[in-house]
């Protein structure tokens, strides 16, 4: 956002990212608030769709919690080994039943301009989104955590009704 009298530049964080849960035992789908995913809608493939440019990417970090206390807004965060493109789909797999599960983004709204995102290397865009290194590129601030999820249950295998001794 820019304003209109000073031209100073605000960058706004995403929307809180949407989660569904999945059928799959141990499985959460997370999607950005207002993207197209390319799926299928009564026979039509959606167009990708979304509010950053072709190069930029999204920094997307989830946690995972037991118990009814959340964490703190900055608390227990892990990042993934690489950025997502526009228009993905984060798929969480194999997670507990037993514990709930968050995540939150921020995006570089274009291409690297630091020279310190090298794709080829696992969390190479760290370097680049870390605010404390002079020259990095410009990402917006963190959105708010998305709903707090747990995904859904292995079935529990049915029990064998025990063979009663013959008299």
């Amino acid at each position: 956002m820019t304003c209109i009298k000073c031209k100073a530049l605000c960058l706004l964080p995403p929307a809180a990212p949407l989660v569904k849960r999945m059928e799959t035992a141990g499985h959460l789908h997370f999607t950005m608030h207002g993207e197209e995913c390319g799926l299928q809608s009564n026979g039509v493939t959606l167009p990708k769709r979304s509010c950053i440019q072709d190069a930029g990417v999204y920094h997307v970090q989830w946690r995972g919690f037991d118990g009814e206390t959340t964490p703190g807004p900055d608390d227990e965060w892990r990042n993934p080994k690489k950025c997502v493109k526009p228009s993905s789909i984060i798929s969480k797999k194999n997670l507990s039943d037993q514990m709930r599960y968050q995540v939150r983004v921020r995006a570089r709204l274009g291409a690297c301009q630091c020279g310190r995102d090298i794709p080829s290397e696992d969390y190479g865009f760290l370097k680049c989104a870390d605010p404390n290194l002079p020259g990095g590129c410009l990402w917006t601030p963190w959105s708010a955590p998305s709903a707090v999820a747990t995904p859904v249950a292995p079935p529990v295998a049915p029990v064998a009704p025990e063979a009663s001794a013959a008299p």
